[in-house]
């Protein structure tokens, strides 16, 4: 059995001068470890992007099982510029998205909490898969020497696929094939309708996002301001990440087009066999055509043909995607206390803010 015994947490000040040359030590060990069984949440590619975007919140720690060139286990954190407050996973408040460890058995898993559990620190966990083995290896790694607080949150459609959705339109009730066939022939009232599913090259990435901002920006996000046309911070994340992502060969955009010009964009990454969805977008122009509810049948029709397993949503249950799956991956929000004096004051310090918020809810409504 490999050595599994902890080196010490390697705290890294993730800064565009110095940060991210110091995070690549770790990129030639963290890719291997996430090999093909994890989530883009989970790839070094995410945890660079977000190092290069998101490095004034605050100094990342990563803790991990083994040498850096071949880890055994990994967990990011960010640390708040304050000098109280718990580990954030790296991630998951700036990105909404559910975050997990990384760790290639369960012995590695349980050494790694007891790592986490060594630091001495809260950490906080805010959306996490309530079936990962993390869940149950913190709370053995702290019985008896700390407080870990599990809580329902936000799960995340999932569409799994089969055989039978290589020929999507065929799990479709009646009265919904129906409405694609209008769709589809109001499509054609501006246009020959056409779809694709890109690899992207070096070479032809910047027109494909460029056009994908586009979309994207012609829907309500752009009208909100949301859009990651409209918001420089996290479109430059996503930019970086998908540069990052299309070198690995994982990156994949999938394209409605009427008469040529893009109407419906989908941004996402192939792993585990399966496809993850990080962005959608439609333009509003086209909404009598139903763009991104055509595109998405494409995406299924295509992603079975192809031998993946699942399409994971991502986001959050919405009544559109309750049109394609009524499965729902649970997740859960976790905080760990343990009985150190960071612990119990970062325990004391959150009781006090949830009292004088509940405070003032109940002022309000009186």
């Amino acid at each position: 059995m490999k050595n599994l015994v902890p080196p010490a947490a390697a705290e890294l000040l993730w800064r565009p001068q110095s940060g991210v040359s110091m995070l690549k030590r770790l990129q030639q060990g963290w890719e291997r470890l996430e090999g093909k069984n994890s989530s883009p949440m989970q790839h070094y590619a995410w945890a660079e992007a977000f190092a290069e975007t998101f490095w004034p919140l605050g100094i990342v720690l990563v803790v991990q099982v083994g040498p850096d060139r071949e880890p055994s286990a990994l967990a990011a954190f960010v640390r708040p510029p304050a000098t109280a407050g718990a580990l954030e996973a790296l991630g998951a408040r700036q990105l909404f998205e559910p975050t997990d460890f990384l760790y290639e058995s369960e012995d590695a898993l349980a050494a790694l909490a007891q790592a986490l559990r060594a630091q001495g620190e809260a950490l906080d966990l805010p959306r996490i898969p309530a079936d990962s083995p993390v869940v149950g290896a913190l709370c053995r790694a702290y019985r008896g020497r700390g407080l870990v607080r599990v809580a329902k949150t936000d799960g995340y459609p999932v569409l799994e696929l089969d055989a039978g959705w290589q020929e999507p339109e065929a799990r479709l009730t009646a009265s919904r094939r129906s409405d694609f066939r209008r769709a589809r022939r109001r499509a054609e009232r501006f246009g020959t309708p056409a779809f694709e599913m890109r690899v992207p090259t070096r070479e032809d990435l910047p027109s494909l996002l460029q056009e994908a901002w586009r979309v994207e920006a012609a829907g309500w996000k752009g009208e909100a301001g949301s859009a990651l046309a409209c918001d420089r911070v996290r479109g430059g994340f996503f930019r970086r990440f998908a540069y990052a992502a299309a070198r690995r060969g994982v990156l994949r955009l999938a394209y409605m087009r009427i008469g040529g010009r893009a109407v419906a964009v989908q941004l996402a990454v192939e792993s585990a066999g399966r496809l993850w969805l990080l962005k959608i977008g439609h333009d509003e122009h086209y909404a009598a055509c139903s763009p991104g509810q055509q595109l998405m049948l494409y995406v299924a029709g295509e992603g079975a043909r192809r031998g993946l397993t699942a399409i994971e949503f991502l986001g959050e249950e919405e009544a559109w995607t309750r049109q394609w799956t009524p499965t729902v991956r649970a997740c859960v929000a976790l905080r760990v206390y343990p009985w150190t004096r960071k612990g119990v004051s970062t325990l004391a310090d959150n009781a006090l803010r949830y009292a004088a918020s509940r405070g003032k809810r109940l002022t309000s409504m009186a």
